[in-house]
């Protein structure tokens, strides 16, 4: 379906002052005035891709002429209104996002530029026609005027392209799915790159260009060593596609991060391109060590989980169930941010709290709080089995 525009442009208009001074006869021509149009595309290629953005641009020569409007006294009584036909509506192959009036190329013409995203393969025919009212000036005597209202229509050669679909067999595992076009562009940074075995580090990246808000964000693993969390989208606009991970260096061994890198598909040359920034080195240095507090066990309570006596060898306590059991506290211990004994303490663990296990990594284990649902890391040790009855039924 083609959608028609109307036309307004105060510079094409008749100026009331004008009138004012001098007088002007208006009347009917029969003659066809002459009206060339022609239509394009920007990129000016025969071959567009699904996901990829486009101008189409139209332009009108009117060959001296003016848009003929109707404005008061001189008003012709029927004059042909304008119209433009021929930009996309409730297209199944190419969207149209915006259309509307542009600077033309050259005086004495008209421009129209809308922006269009291609949806759908497809081999596709676009046609243009105008049609309106001209104001043609046939001569001069002393002060006066005369000029002819001409009807005109014109159509522009038919606009004839094709859109083809990304190979899903071509798409690389790093590729930022929706990012198709020749304008895009890829940054990314670190920070901060000196720090401790436990804090939060994070890399930060953007897309930018006409299809960056319809990208999809890819995940970064940065390499052994490190806790990492999902991608976090900071920023989705038109034109901009911003994009944070957080990842935690588990010791002090972690200090080599792995290249960010991902791919975006460039349409001017029908191929991938990868992004690369990187790779990086940590500056890992030690904390100082918190004080260490002893904390006195509870009274021992017979048939409590605290006063049980410990199962492993030696008086060594036996390791906690596997993720979704539950274990008790030994003693008071602090929940951690990271599986790391410089991480930041979130919260205290009461002693002989039980607590369910969610994650183990080494010798620490994520653990829930049930009553308030907080979760932090913890040591293995720290730990002692819960009760048969209190252990989650698989």
């Amino acid at each position: 379906m083609a959608t028609a525009c109307s036309f307004s442009s105060g510079r094409l208009r008749f100026a009331a002052a004008r009138f004012a001074a001098v007088a002007a006869f208006l009347v009917a021509g029969s003659a066809a005035a002459a009206v060339s149009l022609r239509a394009w595309l920007e990129p000016s290629r025969a071959t567009l891709w699904v996901g990829e953005r486009a101008a189409l641009v139209v332009e009108a020569e009117l060959d001296g002429d003016e848009i003929y409007e109707p404005r008061g006294f001189f008003d012709d009584p029927a004059p042909v209104p304008f119209r433009l036909e021929g930009f996309p509506s409730g297209d199944a192959e190419v969207r149209l996002l915006r259309a509307g009036p542009t600077e033309p190329s050259a005086p004495g013409r008209l421009a129209w530029r809308g922006e269009i995203e291609l949806v759908a393969p497809a081999e596709k025919t676009l046609s243009f026609r105008i049609a309106g009212t001209l104001r043609h000036a046939t001569g001069r005597r002393g002060f006066f005027y005369s000029y002819v209202l001409q009807p005109f229509e014109a159509e522009a050669p038919d606009l004839v392209f094709s859109i083809r679909p990304l190979s899903e067999d071509a798409i690389p595992a790093n590729a930022l799915r929706g990012a198709v076009g020749a304008d895009l562009s890829v940054s990314a940074k670190m920070s901060p790159l000196s720090c401790s075995p436990g804090d939060l580090v994070t890399l930060e990246w953007e897309l930018r260009g006409a299809t960056a808000g319809n990208a999809e964000p890819v995940a970064w693993a940065p390499g052994p060593g490190f806790k990492t969390y999902p991608p976090d989208i900071a920023v989705r606009e038109e034109g901009l596609l911003r994009v944070t991970q957080v990842v935690i260096p588990l010791d002090a061994s972690a200090t080599n991060m792995a290249a960010f890198s991902v791919s975006t598909f460039d349409a001017s040359a029908g191929a991938w391109r990868e992004t690369s920034a990187g790779p990086w080195t940590l500056a890992l240095h030690e904390r100082a060590a918190p004080e260490a507090v002893e904390l006195p066990l509870l009274p021992e309570r017979s048939g409590t989980a605290a006063a049980r006596p410990a199962a492993g060898e030696g008086g060594e306590p036996a390791p906690p169930p596997s993720p979704g059991g539950f274990a008790t506290a030994r003693l008071r211990i602090p929940a951690r941010f990271a599986p790391s004994a410089r991480a930041l303490v979130l919260f205290d663990i009461p002693a002989a709290s039980r607590i369910e296990l969610r994650e183990i990594h080494g010798d620490w284990v994520r653990a829930m709080m049930p009553a308030t649902g907080a979760t932090g890391w913890v040591r293995r040790a720290d730990l002692v089995d819960a009760a048969p009855s209190e252990t989650a039924t698989p």
